[in-house]
Parts: structure tokens; C-alpha cells; sequence
């Protein structure tokens, strides 16, 4: 029996579902909102030079990064072993 072909709209449609009840969405937001304020906050009462903003913001994202890139795939990760037998990560697109 031919479980038809894999679409870029069923692709997407199975990654909503997977993520429906993920928490990854919410780190996304948390971390940004987290992100934001917390560089808000330091800027505001350090003493820095303003010509400098640029600079500043690429070193934040350089640090901030790599920890939001590591829990974001550890999580996914771990959304795949809870989905069953690591088919999607594996590329597998049936099981047998």
C-alpha cells in the first residue's frame, strides 16, 4: 500500500503537529523577551559609547547564541526519541 509522497505542506503539517505540545516555542520567546531585556537593562547603566551599539549587539548574539542553539537542539532531539524510534530524525520516511 503507497503512503503517497512526502510534500513540503505535509512536512510542515507534521512538524506543527510534533511541536504542538513542545515547549521549544516558548523558549524561543522566553529567550528573546529574556535576550531583550536583559541587554536593555545592562545598557542602560553601563558607560558605553553609542557609536559602539552595533559592535555590542554582535558580541550578544556571539555569546547568546551557541546556549540558545545547544538547548533548542537538545530539545528537539529529544522530541524525536519521544515521537518513536527516531524515524524523522533518521530520514527514514516509513517504518519497516
Amino acid at each position: 500500500m503507497s503512503r503517497g509522497k512526502m510534500s513540503l505542506l505535509r512536512a510542515i503539517h507534521a512538524e506543527s503537529l510534533k511541536m504542538k505540545r513542545s515547549m521549544l516555542v516558548w523558549i524561543h520567546v522566553g529567550a528573546g523577551v529574556t535576550a531583550g531585556v536583559l541587554c536593555g537593562a545592562y545598557f542602560a547603566v553601563a558607560s558605553w559609547n553609542t557609536s559602539y551599539g552595533a559592535d555590542a549587539f554582535m558580541q550578544v548574539l556571539g555569546a547568546a547564541l551557541p546556549l540558545m542553539v545547544g538547548l533548542v537542539c537538545g530539545l528537539a532531539v529529544e522530541a524525536e526519541q519521544d515521537a518513536g524510534e527516531w524515524l524523522i530524525f533518521c530520514s527514514c520516511l516509513h517504518a519497516g
